[in-house]
């Protein structure tokens, strides 16, 4: 009868779109998870790269360092060195050696010998570019009672050869470059043939020459896929000691390590948080006889979310399109399951009535 076939279209039609939305609410559940296990492979997969990164970063570095802890003690072993800690007396000499070698290394703002009493012997008068500079102040200082002079005159000597500081601020470098006199320090005993010290070396590293160029070099190559990659170099207290970004002052800033998504702002007096980035920590390991200052580094690497803006970017609207196409199609090919099916059913039944109505069995 006619109401028979309408009340069938009726079960037909809300038992289809039930089959349809129920495929389509399977199929977009499974969808998204894919894509929140793509993100965060992706994430891992970032954490690994930006790991890695700031490792070889700090290797780097210590393999800087280690060279400019040899140049020290080849610098101390020349004979001009020790022909004038013998003498005790300035050498024009040797002062245009030191001119020289400030030009051709390029990292160094200062190279000083001193005798046994702490007293400026000899220093460069001129910087990595040939000028000249006002360091004849420096020949009126004394250093008795600095640290890498006490070290070098020691019984046993430093150790591995040369005494290297921290991360530090020399004010007789500030002043004379008018600048922080950011930087690091080397020194190292002046010996004679028989191994009598006789004074010491003393070479200052430019910090912006030294560590800055190998930093921008590694966040330069990450910007070229994560425009807002950061590297940042802290001492081992966490203190920052170089960052781009000059908008802060590095003095007193310090960095939290973090391993995950926290809404905790890494850096004091500042608005980032790790929930932005996947960090990357590695600690430095020293180089051979250079045992370094164990400084952390920290890759930020921008953190992959589940953006539904981004799903409908021009590079993934194809995808979606066909995962939309797929699962039309699946939910036609419920429908139809459902409704071959479920009408043989139905024919079944109503046959079966028929004939108890009939009273046939």
């Amino acid at each position: 009868t006619i109401a028979s076939t309408a009340l069938r279209n009726s079960l037909f039609a809300r038992l289809g779109l039930g089959a349809l939305l129920i495929a389509m609410a399977l199929l977009s559940g499974l969808f998204f998870y894919l894509v929140r296990q793509a993100v965060a492979a992706d994430n891992q997969s970032r954490l690994t790269t930006a790991t890695l990164t700031s490792q070889a970063f700090v290797d780097k570095l210590d393999r800087n360092f280690y060279e400019r802890f040899g140049d020290v003690q080849a610098f101390a072993y020349n004979r001009l060195a020790v022909v004038v800690a013998e003498r005790d007396s300035a050498s024009a000499d040797l002062v245009d050696f030191m001119n020289t070698m400030t030009a051709y290394y390029v990292l160094y703002d200062l190279m000083m010998v001193v005798d046994l009493q702490g007293q400026p012997i000899a220093v460069n008068t001129k910087d990595k570019d040939g000028n000249k500079i006002n360091s004849s102040p420096l020949l009126e200082a004394n250093f008795l009672h600095e640290n890498w002079f006490k070290s070098c005159l020691s019984d046993k000597g430093p150790a591995g050869g040369a005494w290297y500081s921290d991360f530090m601020k020399n004010s007789h470098v500030a002043r004379i470059y008018a600048s922080e006199g950011r930087g690091v320090a080397f020194a190292a005993p002046i010996r004679d043939a028989q191994g009598k010290v006789l004074g010491v070396w003393y070479n200052f590293a430019s910090w912006k020459e030294i560590t800055q160029p190998i930093r921008r070099d590694v966040e330069a190559e990450l910007q070229k896929s994560d425009p807002d990659a950061v590297v940042i170099l802290t001492n081992s207290n966490g203190e920052v000691i170089d960052l781009a970004d000059p908008d802060l002052d590095l003095d007193g800033l310090r960095l939290a390590e973090a391993t995950t998504a926290s809404e905790e702002p890494m850096l004091t007096n500042h608005v980032k948080t790790y929930a932005d980035y996947v960090s990357g920590w590695a600690t430095a390991r020293g180089a051979y006889t250079y045992k370094g200052n164990s400084w952390k580094a920290v890759t930020l690497l921008s953190r992959s979310q589940v953006n539904l803006a981004e799903l409908f970017s021009d590079e993934l609207l194809p995808v979606v399109l066909a995962v939309l196409a797929a699962l039309v199609a699946v939910g036609w090919v419920a429908v139809r399951f459902f409704r071959k099916h479920i009408t043989s059913r139905l024919h079944q039944i109503r046959d079966l009535i028929e004939k108890l109505s009939e009273g046939r069995t």
